[in-house]
């Protein structure tokens, strides 16, 4: 039986494909490659941007957010 500590993404709370190295990580928050390619695709007022641009703000201000 192994007891692996997998990553979640801030975003959308899966596992990325690619573990560890999957994605981009700010302030030690992980947002998988997935998440990161949506969100240069979606507009600025959908609701995935928001909730994206929560959590950076979350990884860079931790304590107002």
């Amino acid at each position: 039986m192994s007891s692996q500590v997998l990553p979640r993404c801030q975003c959308c709370q899966e596992v990325p494909a690619e573990g560890l190295y999957d994605g981009i990580r700010i302030q030690g928050i992980l947002f998988c490659s997935e998440c990161c390619h949506r969100i240069a695709l979606s507009s600025t007022d959908s609701f995935f941007y928001q909730r994206f641009l929560s959590g950076v703000k979350k990884a860079l201000f931790p304590m107002k957010y």
